[in-house]
Formats: C-alpha cells, structure tokens, sequence
C-alpha cells in the first residue's frame, strides 16, 4: 500500500484541485455551525441563569421584578439575590446538599432538550457536510448549489450507513470503555484526581479512540460505494472485501491522520485565542477543512487499495 505521507501528499494534491468550491464550502458550512452553536450556547446561558434565579430568588419575586419598574429592577434582583444568597449560607450542609441536588436538576430539565437538539442539528450538519466533500472528491461537479443538493439528497443513506457502522462494528463498545474508565476516576481520591486529572482523563478518551477507528476500519470506504448508488449492506460488504486483511493497517493510517487533525485543532484554538473577534469564525472553518481534508484522504486511500488489488492480480 501506498505509505502515510504519500497518502497525505496525493490528498493536498486533490484538495487543491478542488480549492475554490472546497473553501467556499467549508467557510458556508463552517459559519453557519458557529451562528448555530452560538444562538446555543446564549439561550443555554440565559436559561441557566434564568433557573439559578427561580430557585435562589423565586419564581414568583422574579417575575414581579421584571414586570416591575424597570429603572429599580436590577437593584431589586441584587437585593433579592444577596438575602437568597445569605439565606443558602445559613443552611446546614445536607441541605445545602439538597438545595445543589435540586440546582442541578432545574438545569438538567433546561438545558436537555436543547443540548439534544443541537446534537441532532451537529449530526445532521456533519453528515451534510461530509456528503458535500465526498461529493466534491470523487465526482467532476464544481457548481456549489448543485453540490449542496445532492448532498442533502445523501443525508438519510449517510445517516443509516453510519448507524448500521457504529452498531455492526461493535463501536460502542470504546463509549461503555468510556463510561466505566469515567466512573472509576470520580472515586479517585480528591487529591490524586487534581494532580495527575489531566493525564487521567486522557487515557479513556485516547483508548476508545483507538479502540473505535480500528472496530470501523474494515468500512472505511462504505462512504463511497454508497455514492457510486449501493445500498447501505452492500457498500458495507464491499468496503469489508477490499479491506479485508489490511484492517490494522488502513486503521493505522486513520489514527495517524486524526492525531495530526488533533495537532492542527489545537494550533487553531490557540490563534482562535489570540484574535477574540474571528476565533470562533477560524475555528469552525478550520474544522471543516479538515473534514474535507479528511474526504480526500479517504478517496486517495481507497484508490490505493483499489491499485494494491490490481498489481496483485496480475501477478
């Protein structure tokens, strides 16, 4: 097989190829997730608050206020805030126990749905996205609109491969690895969790990452055998045959091109940090070039295999 660097040579070779529509793409996809993710985080926020008040004030002192004179409301809340803020103070540590349990659980009722729906909304839109790039690697069209279409066309075929994937390849396995590495590290002792809690929260999360990419290597390139028109069991079944016996290999390869993809998140969260106004801009639309760098990679890697099988062929 073709070796790692000359993989990621010939997929920068193909994204150039592709660079206008690639990073027109990319900048469409990349802001509408930041305005989205955004509008989230600020309704969060504000229902976040919104329920500290209700439980600290009262939802009844709150709803007076702010249907009281405008000009006195906030120092009516400060005031109100302080005596629920001395009153919490006064109480014995059960309740305060209690009162915390119950914090906990206005938030949770908040904020569920919406962190369920902008799951949903992040899904589809990566699923969108993915098609789009797919769509751009491995076909002649460049005109967007046309490629935002089909793409949207791909969603559900995409949703059901990535869904039989995870579950036929035994994928979850590496998030119940997750959840019992997790729940073994909040009994740590308090002081061991502090000092080594970096290092400690690490190794779960390195672990199932490995663990998944190698459990779905043997479907690397069902992606494309579903846009060249087969159904979701075939394109899985014929992914299996071509990458059949160079499972740990192909698998290799996508765990060194999500480590390098983690060093360039990285590098861009640091200059995100640096530039406050664009941060959250640069970080959305280094990120879907990187799924789209990604695409690519999966499309040179698959004509790799396709090459290997032939040379063998004929010898």
């Amino acid at each position: 097989m073709t070796p790692f660097f000359n993989l990621l040579r010939d997929a920068w070779a193909l994204c150039r190829e592709r660079r206008v529509s690639l990073l027109i793409g990319a900048i469409i996809f990349g802001a509408l997730l930041v305005i989205v993710q955004s509008l989230t985080v600020e309704f969060a926020s504000f229902q976040t608050r919104r329920a500290i008040l209700n439980l600290q004030v009262g939802a009844d002192i709150v709803q007076e206020i702010e249907e009281g004179d405008d000009a006195m409301a906030p120092e009516r809340m400060v005031d109100a805030l302080r005596s629920a803020q001395q009153a919490m103070e006064n109480m014995d540590p059960a309740a305060q126990e209690e009162y915390m349990r119950t914090v906990q659980g206005q938030l949770l009722q908040r904020n569920l749905p919406l962190a369920l729906g902008f799951g949903i909304f992040t899904l589809i839109f990566l699923l969108w996205s993915g098609g789009y790039y797919l769509l751009l690697a491995t076909t002649p069209e460049r005109d967007i609109l046309k490629l935002l279409q089909k793409s949207g066309r791909l969603l559900i075929p995409l949703f059901l491969l990535s869904l039989r994937i995870f579950l036929w390849s035994f994928a979850w396995l590496a998030l119940l690895l997750i959840n019992a590495v997790g729940m073994w590290i909040v009994r740590l002792p308090l002081g061991m969790l502090t000092k080594s809690a970096p290092v400690i929260l690490l190794i779960p999360s390195f672990l199932a990452l490995i663990l998944s990419v190698l459990l779905m290597a043997p479907y690397a390139i069902a992606p494309l055998r579903l846009l060249e028109g087969h159904g979701v069991v075939q394109s899985m079944r014929e992914s299996a045959q071509s990458v059949r016996g160079r499972q740990l290999h192909v698998g290799a390869m996508f765990c060194a091109l999500l480590v390098l993809l983690w060093v360039v998140s990285l590098l861009t969260q640091t200059v995100a940090q640096i530039l406050p106004l664009i941060g959250a801009l640069l970080v959305g639309v280094v990120g879907q070039l990187e799924l789209a760098f990604a695409a690519c990679f999966l499309v040179v890697l698959a004509g790799s295999l396709q090459r290997t099988d032939s040379t063998s062929a004929q010898a």
